[in-house]
């Protein structure tokens, strides 16, 4: 499974299920919204993943793919792989506002790190590899490892926050794609 016809354009999301799906059938939810449905955070299933398309309305292949792993109700885990927070000012994720999170439990994964060519089309990637890496600690027993806010799933590949350094964002951006190819 690659990218439709073009590396040029990000993943699909039938693409991202179908791996999720397919790689991490214990986190596994069709969970895709965009970033202006208005959810509610106990309206989600625990321990499932969730892609949010920053776009303002559900496209196939999105502005921008970004992550929320639920825990609980009180606790979760969003991921940007080009370290923006939920609400910014290109989009706004509304049951991540500032407000809930503050409320809540809910961490974000590598906060302000930039990982991504902010240009790339890599985020769905990204996506999926985030949901192989949870759900393989899951599936090892090793759900604890999950809460470790120091470790980052990316590092076990080689992929470190790139401080917006473009050479950096590039060489993350092909070794997500490479691990990504590697797991189809």
């Amino acid at each position: 499974m690659t990218h439709s016809e073009s590396d040029s354009l990000s993943l699909y999301n039938t693409t991202i299920s179908h791996f999720i799906k397919q790689k991490a059938p214990i986190i596994y939810t069709p969970g895709f919204f965009s970033s202006d449905e208005n959810k509610k955070i106990e309206d989600l299933q625990n321990e499932k993943i969730y892609l949010i398309n920053t776009a303002k309305k559900l496209a196939k292949n999105g502005e921008h793919w970004v992550s929320f792993f639920k825990i609980n109700d009180n606790f979760g885990y969003y991921f940007d792989p080009i370290g923006y927070a939920p609400c910014n000012k290109y989009w706004k994720i509304i049951f991540l506002s500032p407000t809930e999170i503050a409320k809540s439990g809910i961490r974000l994964i590598a906060p302000n790190k930039n990982y991504m060519d902010p240009y790339g089309t890599v985020c769905g990637e990204y996506s999926c590899v985030l949901a192989y890496h949870i759900n393989e600690l899951i599936k090892k027993g090793k759900e604890s490892e999950i809460l470790n806010y120091n470790h980052h799933p990316f590092e076990e590949f080689g992929i470190y926050p790139a401080d917006h350094i473009h050479g950096v964002q590039k060489k993350n951006d092909q070794i997500i794609a490479s691990v990504y190819k590697r797991l189809t």
